[in-house]
């Protein structure tokens, strides 16, 4: 269930940062490791009240203040390139949802292959 007036960190769901993420020119799609998955799976097992912080291949830990993304680049791309705009797109999409504690987030992009 959406509310569309929550404000601060639950403003920001994992679900509208994937969409973000493959909107990049160079992103093949998203590319789950262990970790993002087990997260996933977790949040889902425990059904836990409107968590939107876990989708396969992106997670968002407030607490931390730490984003991260694993991601599948289409072959022959720059990677460098296409990790600077996956980090500046979802820094920029935090800074809207959050205005300044955004500012604090680290964006780790994890490129888990090239296709």
């Amino acid at each position: 269930m959406t509310n569309s007036t929550r404000t601060g960190a639950d403003a920001i769901s994992a679900a509208s940062l994937v969409k973000l993420v493959e909107s990049i020119p160079g992103v093949a799609g998203m590319e789950a490791g262990v970790v993002s998955t087990l997260r996933a799976i977790d949040a889902r097992i425990r059904r836990r009240n409107g968590d939107q912080r876990a989708r396969y291949g992106l997670g968002i830990d407030h607490e931390q203040h730490l984003v991260t993304v694993e991601v599948s680049l289409n072959h022959g791309t720059r990677v460098l390139t296409v990790v600077e705009k996956i980090q500046h797109a979802i820094k920029d999409a935090l800074r809207d949802a959050l205005s300044d504690a955004a500012t604090d987030y680290t964006v780790l992009v994890r490129v888990q292959s090239m296709s």
